[in-house]
């Protein structure tokens, strides 16, 4: 009995070794896991960051210029207007975020995009074709009134170089474009 006892203890002592073996080499797997996990993501963000900056420097000039108008309306809550690499899509992004496609906006957010894009692709334009008259049919009607205010002087401003003819019939915003127009 003492034999078997004995016998018993060194066979467990032996399975313990082998788990206590097997622990270690699980161990050491995590960790070059671990190691591999965070080289590719400092590798990720290096890649991310390097095709922001190209993407930025490679974007139309048109999207450049709809940029500063489209921030100024949405008060700085979108910064950046994008067509990524390789996608024949609009992106819009607020700072830190992640881009829209202008059909996840809201209506009146995509609206002071398409505006301002309008503004930005005729202001391109004007070289080729400065006298042509500018026409816009209650582009500011899905505005917040705040909104409404700083896209008629957007647009005002924009009536400084050429000849803009708005059509409304919304006294709000017949009064917002008197005022902006001065």
């Amino acid at each position: 009995g003492a034999l078997d006892a004995l016998l018993e203890s060194a066979a467990g002592e032996a399975r313990s070794g082998e788990l206590r073996l097997a622990e270690a080499g699980l161990r050491a797997r995590i960790a070059r896991a671990l190691e591999s996990y965070a080289e590719l993501g400092v590798a990720v963000r290096l890649l991310e960051e390097s095709l922001a900056v190209h993407e930025a420097a490679r974007q139309p000039l048109v999207l450049r210029r709809a940029h500063e108008p489209f921030a100024r309306i949405t008060d700085g809550r979108y910064q950046r207007l994008a067509t990524p690499l390789g996608r024949f899509e609009l992106s819009v992004a607020a700072p830190g975020g992640l881009g829209k496609v202008p059909s996840n906006l809201s209506r009146g957010t995509a609206e002071q995009l398409y505006l301002a894009l309008r503004l930005s692709y005729i202001e391109h334009l004007a070289g080729a074709h400065p006298a042509l008259p500018v026409l816009m049919d209650d582009v500011l009607v899905n505005f917040d009134s705040g909104r409404r205010w700083t896209a008629a002087g957007l647009i005002a401003d924009f009536a400084a170089t050429r000849q803009v003819v708005f059509f409304t019939c919304h006294e709000s915003t017949a009064k917002a474009l008197r005022d902006a127009a001065g």
